[in-house]
Formats: structure tokens, sequence, C-alpha cells
């Protein structure tokens, strides 16, 4: 059964100061005239500008560094820190609040979680990633934390995307297709470019992401994929820790031309590729799920409304191999490394694909 939360019942997390609103972005006089789609921009956006300098302040601290459990559905490769649920307690409670003020309900799923915030039946569900790398923050690594989340309508197109840099404080902001870059330190607020169309692995600007962390995702990436990465370009770069925070990453790689050109990871977690999914899609990438028995890909189609009706499953499910590239032609040369080992003539195979 659905868990509503309401006001009522929680208490707002210790006052820190939210960060400060771009002028471009003003907070509207009138929030009860506004749309829900226009309501569902706000409450993400303010939620990131709350609770990214909050999170900061508990990392500072160094709160929430204790392992306390495993992963439901992910047992034996992740696992939840303390500051996992401080950053789910304290994000529960920002969204209740911002919910009642703009009065929009919506439906939560997180991979520790689901639940209804507000009153009345949600038209809008916000996929969410309360803290991004909570292992390493749990060995003191210096490798940012992220809050990521997106608000989807009832038809599973994206409304709004939020990637809040924990340790910086820079924001990526999904809304309307675009998106946003926002520095408060600067107060530097930009569109962020599409990002340049890369069809080889040979391409300069090629740079590879995938999860280098636990055996069961760097095991198939390097049984698999070795050789794509013996073979790329050495001007570009491996990043070996990934997750929701990396379609962010990808988002930015526009600013200068290079950063990650490709995500290629096996047994992918709806719980990662959800909540960050849009930034990734705004910036022109294109994601496949790819059939781990024939190599047969197929366009990845977010199914919000299954998991509204199973939710569940959203802590359990996974994309078997999903890449995500900036072109097709990228996609299927790297599909093409994975399943060259396991079909001696792989690069004739006449597999039927159906895109769009």
């Amino acid at each position: 059964m659905e868990t509503l939360i309401t006001r009522s019942a929680l208490v707002l997390p210790k006052k820190i100061p939210a960060l400060v609103r771009p002028d471009a972005w003003p907070r509207p006089d009138h929030p009860e005239e506004l749309t829900s789609i226009q309501k569902a921009n706000e409450i993400m956006f303010e939620f990131a500008l709350k609770l990214t300098p909050f999170l900061f302040e508990t990392a500072e601290r160094r709160i929430g560094t204790q392992f306390t459990g495993e992963v439901q559905g992910r047992e034996g490769e992740d696992f939840k820190i303390g500051i996992d649920s401080k950053a789910g307690s304290s994000g529960k409670r920002i969204l209740v609040k911002l919910c009642g003020e703009y009065d929009l309900p919506l439906y939560v799923r997180s991979e520790h979680g689901h639940f209804t915030i507000g009153k009345g039946k949600p038209e809008l569900t916000l996929t969410i990633d309360d803290y991004d790398n909570s292992r390493e923050y749990e060995f003191e690594a210096d490798t940012p934390g992220h809050t990521v989340a997106t608000i989807w309508d009832k038809n599973d197109n994206p409304i709004t995307t939020i990637d809040g840099n924990v340790f910086r404080k820079h924001l990526i902001i999904m809304r309307n297709g675009i998106n946003y870059f926002y520095n408060p330190h600067t107060k530097e607020f930009i569109t962020l470019p599409f990002v340049p169309e890369v069809e080889s692995i040979e391409d300069h600007r090629f740079a590879v992401a995938s999860y280098d962390g636990s055996p069961k995702y760097s095991g198939p990436f390097h049984a698999n994929l070795d050789d794509m990465n013996d073979d790329r370009s050495r001007d570009g770069l491996f990043h070996g820790k990934s997750g929701a925070h990396t379609y962010g990453q990808m988002a930015k790689a526009g600013l200068n031309g290079k950063g990650i050109m490709a995500y290629p990871i096996f047994r992918e977690p709806i719980t990662e590729a959800l909540p960050g999914w849009p930034l990734a899609h705004a910036a022109g990438f294109k994601a496949f799920s790819v059939d781990v028995e024939d190599g047969f890909m197929r366009e990845f189609k977010p199914n919000i409304s299954f998991y509204i009706e199973n939710p569940e499953r959203y802590m359990i499910d996974r994309i078997p191999f999903l890449i995500v590239a900036r072109t097709t032609a990228l996609a299927r040369q790297i599909r093409d490394y994975a399943f060259r080992k396991t079909f001696g003539d792989w690069l004739g195979f006449k597999g039927k694909e159906e895109f769009g």
C-alpha cells in the first residue's frame, strides 16, 4: 500500500540557507496561478536549492559515514550508508513543504522506498537518487556526492530534472527540454549546448564511463569491452565512477566539446537510470537497451507508468545492457565490440533493429 506523507507528519530539517536563485528565474509571485508543469519546475528547482547546501553541511561535518545495510534488490553490490538516510529523510521533508506550498501531490520512487506526498491522486511522479556516490563518502574519497531527480508527467515524459553537486553546490537543471548550468558562487547561469556528435571510439573527443567500483559491474565491462577500451583514442578518458550523476556529466560535455560521450554498462539499475537520464537526452544523447542473447538494440524508453502500478519493481529492475551514446553509429560500434567475442561472425550479423 502506498504511504501518504503529509506536512503535519514531518519536521523540517535544520535551517540552512538555500542557494540564491539566479535573477533569470525569480520565484513566482502567485504560485496558485501556475499550471501543474510550472509547479513541477518550481518544486524541482527549489528542492535542489534547499537540499544541496543542507547535504554540503552534513558532508562537511562527516555525518552519516556508517554502514546501515544493503540496498533492496542489489544485495552484495550496493549498500546503504548513513548519508543515504539523511538525504532521504531531509529531502522528503523539503518536498513535503514545497508540495504543500504549490498544492501539487507527487508519487515518489527511490532506491530506498516509495510513497506519495500531498493530498489527492498525483498525476506526476518524481524519481530520485537521494545521494549518489554514498559508498565513496563512506570511505572519504574525494568523489562528489550528487542529488539527482526527475519529475515525469503521466505519459512518461520528463518535465524537469536536477543534478545537485553536493561538494561544489553546482546545479544542472533541465526544463522544457533544455539543460542549464548554475554556479551560485559566481552567479554564472548558462544554457548548456548540445553535445557534438561522435561516431567512433577513435575520435579524440571520445570518453567512456562505466562503473568500476564493484566486480558485478566491472567484471562484465572488462570481459566484454576490454578490446574497445584498448582501441579507443588515448586522448579520451575512462571514467570509472558512474551512477545517476553520469547523465549530468554527459550534459556538461557540450561546454568544451570533450567529456563523457558514451556510457555502456551491464545490469544498470532502473533506480540509477530514471532519475538522471533526461539530462543526457536533452543534450542530444540516445539510449539503447541491448539484448544480451543476440545483440538486438532497442531504443530505451522509460516506463514510469509501470512503476506507479508496481512500485516494488522500481527498486529491483535492471537494464541488462545499456548503451548511452551521442549517435546511433557509436552505440552500434560499442555493441559490436561487446558481441564480437560471443558471435564469431558478429560484424556480419543481420539482425533487425527498430528505433523510434
